[in-house]
């Protein structure tokens, strides 16, 4: 956005490439694998000879992405241990004796747990039953990696393929290992989002970052937020929404996820700025999560209402122990990877969109995800701990504050609201403690112009919008832009051309190129086309470059019954009357429009330079 004030960004639930489908989830897979020059012949080669019945509902190069990323593990594996491929070459002296393996791997127990030793994680040691399933799980108190297949992989690949799996290991490793990665998740890729984040205000205007996790199953346009970014804005902090993995798709594994995070907090200390991070409800979970041990980069962690906090949230680990069951069920037949439905528990038992079984045993099996009762203890950054007087996670909540280490600049408050309204009072909660403690700083130096700018012009934020008007603002970058897609309540609308003449904003911003032809303008019938409601509009500007900026506008549609008449003699003033209500204002009482009488008022609007009708009101 051009500018960013008290108005409200409503933030919607969009795909900004088009229809949902199944394929929506393996984007981050896809791209990453079409990084490498390797040919589609090449791809179908090496798929041949890695046949995965459960992964054929992904597309090829995904398949061979995942293939090649539990060869590479098993090479690591391989070289620490070079008999690990053969289970009479692991050094079992019985069934119930463990192999002597650095860390006390056990190659036979195909949970995929054996791998946690090798990406050195501290562990308990493992035993094996005489089939090799597992007796005595892992119990990490590090973060612990979702079950996977690498093991049955290891152990079923025929040496003969030996350099096919030296040839993969080589490509794929560097895109699958990150180079910094949260404690406990080194084996684990990090999660590209289908969707950036959102960062707002346009320009910095401090030293500190907010970043903003999402709910269970929510995303970062859920309207929830929308108050609490604003007011995080207005009071001088950066804000950084992003879609995390636990988002409505599901389609990124605990781990990755958590890796992603760090990416995000990484990148903004890079920019000099001090990062605050803020979750709510299940984003507050993983806030805790990333900020025990180090705290990895955070000035302070500010969980709102957290829950699913395993195994302290009984009620989730029941409601959810059957599909658990399933899960591992799939895992142990070999099929970890494919996509299948799976419930949660918010409140509820609640569908998940499909996703993978290692991908939701990584968020609900106790036997996976890190024991909250060491996890809490270990909080390093100062806290501010916040829930809802209404909320029913109140009292469990408040439960857990003994655990958190004694700090005297943490806080635990109880604010007026429920699981959702209470926050609209966090950010001014936020901004209090925070100025206990430290003040927000000026800009770390060096920030230039943003490679993009993006101004809706017309309808502005909180507008109220009736029959047939403009949409209408210009986009400048740095880089060529190639695209400027318009969704209406996550709706694909078009792509709209941005050539448009604007003399103005060329004057305003000579430093962008051809800044001069940078508009846009569509006609929308707001009644007929988008109907009476509260709605937002979001544009998604690309560049040249690949980057990408988003522009969200909350506005109302107020329309008459008939949203659009061909006949103007349907329409008269006969009967009614007008009031001047204020120095803006007026209304046209009994107003006849198609058979019907309305009230209608009209206010001024400098935006538009025109009276804009804010009520069209029945009276029959």
């Amino acid at each position: 956005m051009e500018s960013f004030s008290r108005s409200k960004v409503s933030l919607l639930a969009a795909q900004r490439r088009g229809a949902q489908d199944a394929a929506d989830t393996m984007k981050a897979p896809r791209k990453s694998c079409s990084s490498f020059s390797l040919s589609p012949a090449i791809l179908r080669w090496i798929d041949r000879r890695l046949p995965r019945p459960a992964m054929r509902r992904m597309p090829l190069a995904a398949r061979v992405e995942s293939a090649a990323r539990r060869l590479a593990q098993c090479v690591a594996l391989a070289l620490v241990e070079p008999g690990i491929g053969q289970r009479t070459r692991a050094g079992l002296r019985g069934p119930d004796q463990r192999a002597s393996f650095p860390g006390n791997i056990n190659p036979t127990c195909h949970t995929g747990q054996g791998m946690k030793a090798a990406q050195g994680i501290r562990s308990t040691p493992m035993t094996c039953d005489s089939s090799g399933g597992t007796a005595t799980g892992l119990r990490d108190r590090a973060l612990r990696r979702a079950p996977t297949q690498n093991a049955v992989a290891c152990r079923r690949a025929p040496r003969r393929r030996g350099p096919i799996v030296v040839l993969l290991a080589v490509l794929f490793a560097p895109s699958l290992v990150p180079a910094a990665t949260v404690p406990g998740c080194a084996g684990a890729a990090t999660y590209t989002p289908a969707y950036p984040p959102t960062r707002l205000p346009e320009r910095d205007q401090g030293d500190v970052s907010v970043i903003l996790l999402h709910g269970k199953s929510g995303s970062k346009f859920a309207p929830q937020y929308t108050n609490l970014i604003t007011d995080l804005a207005d009071h001088g902090f950066n804000v950084v929404i992003p879609n995390m993995t636990w988002w409505r798709e599901w389609d990124g594994t605990q781990c990755q996820g958590l890796n992603y995070l760090k990416a995000l907090v990484d990148a903004e200390r890079a920019r000099g700025m001090r990062v605050l991070l803020i979750g709510h409800s299940m984003g507050g979970m993983h806030s805790l999560l990333y900020a025990m041990h180090t705290g990895h980069g955070l000035e302070a962690v500010i969980p709102v209402a957290p829950g699913h906090m395993l195994p302290l949230s009984t009620t989730v680990v029941n409601a959810t122990q059957p599909y658990v069951e399933e899960a591992r069920r799939m895992v142990a037949q070999g099929r970890g990877d494919e996509l299948a439905t799976f419930y949660t528990y918010d409140g509820g038992l609640r569908e998940m969109q499909p996703t993978t079984p290692n991908i939701y045993l990584s968020y609900h099996d106790t036997n996976i995800t890190p024991d909250f009762n060491f996890v809490l203890p270990a909080i390093k950054p100062r806290w501010l701990w916040i829930v809802g007087d209404a909320d029913p996670n109140r009292d469990f909540n408040q439960r857990q504050i003994s655990k958190l280490p004694d700090n005297p600049q943490s806080e635990f408050v109880i604010t007026s609201g429920d699981h959702f309204t209470a926050l609209d009072r966090v950010a001014d909660l936020l901004h209090e403690w925070f100025q206990t403690w430290s003040q927000i700083g000026a800009p770390p130096s060096g920030v230039s112009n943003p490679p993009m700018r993006l101004s809706v012009e017309d309808p502005f934020s909180g507008s109220i919008k009736a029959g047939v008007r403009n949409l209408r603002g210009y986009l400048v970058a740095l880089n060529p832009p190639t695209s400027l897609s318009l969704f209406v309540d996550g709706v694909p609308y078009g792509e709209l051309e941005h050539h448009g003449p604007r003399p103005d904003v060329g004057n305003a911003f000579p430093q962008y190129p051809n800044s001069d032809e940078s508009g846009f303008n569509i006609v929308l019938n707001y009644g007929d086309n988008i109907g009476p409601g509260s709605h937002t509009i979001q544009l998604v500007a690309e560049d040249s470059n690949g980057g990408v900026v988003e522009a969200f506008v909350p506005f109302t549609v107020d329309s008459f019954n008939t949203p659009f008449v061909f006949d103007d003699g349907l329409v008269s003033l006969s009967g009614a009357t007008i009031t001047h209500d204020s120095d803006d204002t007026i209304t046209i009482q009994n107003l006849l429009h198609d058979g019907r009488r309305y009230r209608v008022r009209l206010k001024w609007t400098r935006q538009t330079q025109n009276y804009e009708a804010i009520e069209i009101t029945p009276l029959q």
